[in-house]
């Protein structure tokens, strides 16, 4: 299977959108967020899924891996 992802990082919580290529199933989870370690954030809402990080789509021609962040100036 290979999965495209969409992550949100935002103040409190970190939001993943998982879309499998294959069947058009999505798979929708949040986390609370980590301004110390936004990364621990992003593998905490893809275990939660339970995404084998080698099913995650490669970059190719198109964006499969989306991030946004939301930060107060």
């Amino acid at each position: 299977m290979t999965y495209h992802l969409a992550v949100d990082i935002g103040g409190t919580f970190t939001d993943l959108v998982a879309l499998d290529d294959a069947t058009g199933e999505l798979r929708v989870t949040k986390s609370s967020s980590s301004a110390d370690d936004p990364v621990a954030a992003v593998l905490e809402v893809i275990r939660k899924v339970d995404i084998p990080a080698a099913d995650v789509a490669r970059f190719e021609m198109q964006p499969l891996f989306v991030r946004g962040v939301s930060d107060t100036i």
